[in-house]
């Protein structure tokens, strides 16, 4: 039994490790066509194209800078204020 659990934990591993070395070669290889030609168009099929796009999406701009200090303050503190609001009306109730 143990052995089997550490077989499918080693296999795991392998996939894991496959699919993030194959993630940072194709970005490498991205790069590197974007160095050469200045842009990256690949067109597979009239279905299949990829485009190089910089992400600047809440993810790298939450919090970047000072200048939506009110929107980072409500969007930390909602969550908070509805917890606590949730928690006083539930024990309000018995």
């Amino acid at each position: 039994m143990k052995s089997e659990n550490i077989k499918k934990i080693v296999i795991s591993i392998l996939i894991l490790l496959s699919i993030f070395f194959l993630d940072r070669i194709s970005k490498i290889l991205i790069l590197n066509i974007l160095e050469e030609t200045g842009q990256v168009d690949i067109y597979i099929n009239s279905f299949l194209n990829f485009y190089l796009v910089w992400n600047k999406g809440i993810g790298f701009g939450l919090l970047s800078s000072d200048q939506d200090l009110f929107y980072n303050l409500g969007f930390f503190s909602s969550p908070i204020w509805r917890n606590k609001t949730f928690y006083l009306g539930f024990r309000s109730r018995f």
